[in-house]
């Protein structure tokens, strides 16, 4: 089943213009998209299934800000269309309220990361630098 349909009805039901319109795929449907690319999947604008080989992912694409980003959602079959969309959809009511995503995605690792080093023992520490010790040696220091 294709991704995208074309309209070419007027008012009168004559052709006039063509009109670009995305098709709501089903869960079926995105399980047998097979061909590399980008794949619009329709319930929410700029959401695609992107294909490359056999690995499969979700990309919002939409405008942050006045420039185009490309919003990873998840791997696909770990993240379900449902699911997708649904996601999809948050992330465009807090671009309208005024948030960056892809912001606020970024300073939430940075915290992690700095809590992950808070929580760290001695001992774990102490490890990690004589692994790369061992790794790298001393840099000429120490003998």
């Amino acid at each position: 089943m294709p991704a995208t349909a074309y309209c070419f009805w007027s008012s009168q039901g004559r052709p006039t213009h063509k009109e670009y319109l995305t098709v709501n795929l089903t869960a079926l449907a995105v399980s047998k998209i097979s061909n590399d690319g980008l794949h619009a999947v329709g319930g929410v604008s700029g959401l695609y299934l992107q294909v490359t080989g056999k690995s499969r992912s979700w990309i919002l694409r939409t405008m942050v800000s006045g420039r185009r980003r490309d919003m990873g959602l998840g791997r696909y079959p770990d993240v379900s269309l449902s699911d997708a969309r649904i996601s999809a959809s948050e992330m465009h009511k807090q671009i309208k309220s005024g948030v960056n995503p892809i912001e606020e995605r970024k300073a939430a690792k940075v915290c992690a990361k700095q809590e992950a080093a808070k929580n760290k023992t001695f001992r774990e520490r102490a490890d990690e630098s004589m692994g790369a010790v061992l790794r790298y040696g001393t840099g000429g220091q120490g003998k």
